[in-house]
């Protein structure tokens, strides 16, 4: 299941670009984004829009802290660490 999600990068967070690595969100900015959960809800995946090129594509969980989980109803769920 997909669910909106606000999420702040750690680190820079870098893309293949037809073989050259670009970054694609750089560290601390503040984006949105779509977090692919399995049915017990845990986040799996990250995809967004990159602000420096128009491409959508996975994000590196590694990189990224999330910050907000939309639930399907509306409510926005904080994260707790």
């Amino acid at each position: 299941m997909d669910k909106q999600c606000t999420f702040r990068t750690t680190e820079n967070v870098f893309w293949d670009n037809w073989g050259r690595f670009v970054t694609a969100f750089p560290k601390g900015g503040v984006y949105s984004g779509i977090a692919h959960c399995d049915d017990d809800g845990k986040v799996e995946e990250v995809t967004a829009r990159s602000p420096i090129y128009d491409v959508y594509d996975l994000v590196d969980m590694n990189c990224i802290e999330i910050l907000e989980i939309e639930d399907a109803g509306g409510e926005r769920n904080g994260n707790s660490n």
